[in-house]
């Protein structure tokens, strides 16, 4: 009995019932050209016809607009025609935040105006229903660098 009792116990221990496999997130490094590329935060896929009305909207999540009245110029615009939702976490870092941030976030289809810069975490939520949070924002003249990172996958 104690030896069914012991496998019992190691066959719950080890299953994913009770400890769920996952994956740890990796941070991904990205720049893109402003108003010219977008990017499929699923695929990691940068596209160039973001902007054209031809493109499949379902097909990117995200591109970044160029605010010329600003120090800062980075805007992230997310895909309003596939309904990809954009919230904006202040007074925090990227490293900071976690999935447990998700449920506080006040997500919107709206197109927000905030610079993305190093003092702001943007967190993105898919047309496929996952959460990216994207931060430690840099510029030059050409683009924007960012990292992201998937904090909720799709279920």
């Amino acid at each position: 009995m104690k030896r069914l009792v012991s496998l019992a116990w190691t066959a719950l221990l080890g299953s994913s019932i009770l400890f769920p496999a996952t994956a740890t997130a990796e941070v991904v490094t990205q720049t893109l050209a402003f108003e010219a590329e977008c990017l499929d935060l699923e695929g990691g896929t940068i596209q160039n016809s973001c902007l054209d009305p031809s493109s499949d909207p379902a097909s990117w999540d995200i591109l970044v607009a160029y605010h010329a009245d600003r120090t800062f110029h980075a805007v992230i615009f997310q895909n309003q025609v596939n309904d990809v939702e954009i919230a904006y976490l202040e007074n925090t870092t990227f490293e900071a935040v976690t999935a447990a941030d998700i449920a506080s976030a006040t997500f919107t289809k709206d197109v927000l105006d905030p610079p993305c810069d190093r003092t702001s975490v943007a967190l993105i939520r898919t047309d496929l229903g996952s959460v990216y949070k994207l931060g430690n924002g840099s510029e030059d003249e050409n683009g924007f660098s960012f990292d992201y990172e998937l904090l909720l996958p799709v279920s």
